[in-house]
């Protein structure tokens, strides 16, 4: 035990780096949930100002990535968004933010490293990957469809690491790659063009995300010409699949009309006012990312509803 008698307890904050190219709802919710479960009075966001395993070429400038961190914990209190890494500068490794966290809080702070399944199973690549564990608690998580409540990892099972991990080894979800999943999916992200496109949507693009990262297995960009229209998108594709049974894990954006998030676990939608569309350009941060190839007539359409001049390629 930490306490004793009347001693106040140590500070809980969690600390979740990445990419964050971009930021999104996933993130958010993950840290929601482990704040709620772990009872953390914070969580740091903290984006890497060069991530060394990943093509710097697919990666966003680390202002740009920043200002989007910046913008998505704003409105809840117990996030914040952390410049230690940009600041610093050149390749960031998580044991050197530790350390520096470490040194700065002292033994005043009991720190929760947060760090993607697939990232764990990635750790032995890690710079110095045995030290975090004596630098914090490790606490491990990926996205639905099956829930297990988190634990910190326990640190006697990392060195040496195993690929198998250990039922004390805290998962909050496991990702399941099934066929039939897969093709749900594809169902749902090929509805919601249906559903934009009967607004007319502008510069609608389907990207096939699912093996690039653990987000989602389809993005769904598309613009509106006005805020009222973003509006009219959103409520199309919500209440036409909510028809169908199929009903949002979240919505996000929708009384302002700017940018419309919603998020179908396994499909994203992005619908956003053309102008803060262009300012954001997911588009190029995911430009890797294979375009899903629309059936007629939603190709027709799609290359009908155009806004931009220089046309991102329709599938």
């Amino acid at each position: 035990m930490r306490r004793r008698g009347a001693q106040a307890r140590l500070k809980r904050i969690g600390v979740l780096g990445g990419t964050f190219n971009p930021i999104h709802l996933a993130h958010l919710r993950s840290a929601e949930e482990l704040a709620e479960e772990l009872d953390l009075e914070r969580v740091l966001f903290i984006p890497s100002a060069s991530p060394p395993h990943k093509r710097s070429s697919h990666v966003a400038p680390a202002h740009h990535r920043m200002a989007m961190v910046r913008l998505a914990v704003r409105g809840n209190p117990r996030f914040r968004a952390s410049t230690i890494e940009v600041d610093r500068g050149g390749h960031s490794y998580s044991v050197d933010t530790l350390r520096l966290l470490r040194r700065r809080w002292r033994a005043e702070v009991d720190i929760f490293f947060i760090v993607g399944i697939d990232a764990f199973r990635e750790l032995e690549m890690w710079k110095e990957y045995a030290e975090i564990f004596s630098l914090a608690h490790v606490v491990v998580i990926s996205r639905p469809p099956d829930a297990i409540r988190p634990r910190p990892v326990d640190p006697l099972s990392a060195p040496p690491f195993r690929s198998t991990l250990h039922r004390n080894a805290s998962l909050v979800r496991r990702v399941t790659a099934k066929n039939s999943k897969r093709a749900e999916a594809r169902e749902t992200a090929l509805l919601c063009v249906r559903f934009a496109l009967e607004k007319k949507a502008y510069d609608l693009v389907a990207m096939e995300v699912g093996e690039i990262t653990s987000l989602a297995d389809y993005f769904v960009i598309c613009s509106g010409r006005s805020d009222t229209q973003v509006q009219a998108i959103a409520q199309s594709i919500e209440e036409n699949l909510g028809r169908m049974g199929r009903r949002p894990i979240s919505r996000e954006g929708y009384s302002l009309g700017q940018w419309v998030l919603l998020d179908y676990a396994d499909v994203v939608v992005h619908i956003f006012f053309q102008p803060v569309r262009e300012f954001y350009d997911l588009e190029r941060l995911w430009a890797h990312a294979p375009r899903l190839s629309l059936p007629e007539p939603y190709r027709s359409q799609a290359r009908e509803l155009r806004l931009t001049t220089a046309a991102h390629h329709i599938g």
